[in-house]
């Protein structure tokens, strides 16, 4: 999977659960509690831009497992 890929994966995620703008069942947000981060901002910095058409109806076989490996690994029903 390429890099656009795991980042449509990684943005919808945020897309679809955040909570004031994070994930908060996300490890990185566990640690750092004190100052989360958003998936976006990360992304933004990596000069991510998502299609205006990206939907989880729009992800690939290997990009969908990875979604549900994500939620399952962080717990997200």
């Amino acid at each position: 999977m390429n890099r656009i890929a795991v980042c449509e994966v990684y943005y919808l995620i945020e897309a679809l659960y955040n909570v004031g703008g994070i994930v908060p069942e996300r490890p990185l947000n566990a640690r750092r509690r004190a100052h989360p981060e958003s998936i976006g901002a990360q992304l933004a910095r990596m000069g991510f831009k998502p299609s205006p058409l990206l939907s989880i109806d729009r992800l690939d076989e290997e990009q969908h497992k990875y979604f549900r490996t994500l939620l399952s690994r962080w717990g997200i029903k």
